[in-house]
């Protein structure tokens, strides 16, 4: 759910993406907004949700991954970087930084890994949006 000033609005979509690991690396490519995704206001108004293409690319520094990602929606690309330290053995801290040309915003979060499901939680802050919360469910196949 978003808010901006007094309206808010709520939006449910499907994403999907497949990982490969590499020697050096592992290489991800996901889609955003896969279904036809409609964000609804509570003033009435209807946003159509574009698909976002995403890639990205994470190598390992000591126990610390670092990332690097392009995402390309309608209104162009932007380039986003980030950085995981495992905690526990199932349990992961994320930091990042979105869109770090333009209007970069900073999220942190949680990943749990429990047998084949994933539970990701991050908090993010935008200058558009204000605070974020976003929750995310992982299946292994």
């Amino acid at each position: 759910q978003q808010s901006v000033f007094n309206e808010t609005a709520s939006l449910y979509s499907l994403d999907v993406g497949v990982t490969y690991d590499a020697d050096f690396a592992r290489i991800g490519v996901g889609v955003q907004n896969v279904t036809d995704s409609k964000k609804l206001w509570s003033t009435g108004r209807n946003d159509d949700q574009p698909i976002q293409w995403n890639v990205g690319l994470s190598t390992g520094v000591a126990a610390v991954r670092v990332l690097g990602s392009v995402s390309s929606q309608d209104n162009g690309m932007s380039l986003n970087v980030g950085a995981v330290y495992p905690v526990l053995e199932n349990l992961t801290v994320l930091a990042g930084i979105h869109d770090i040309f333009k209007n970069w915003s900073t999220s942190v979060g949680l990943d749990l890994q429990l047998e084949e499901i994933g539970l990701i939680y991050t908090f993010a802050q935008s200058e558009v949006l204000g605070d974020t919360h976003k929750l995310g469910v992982e299946i292994g196949l």
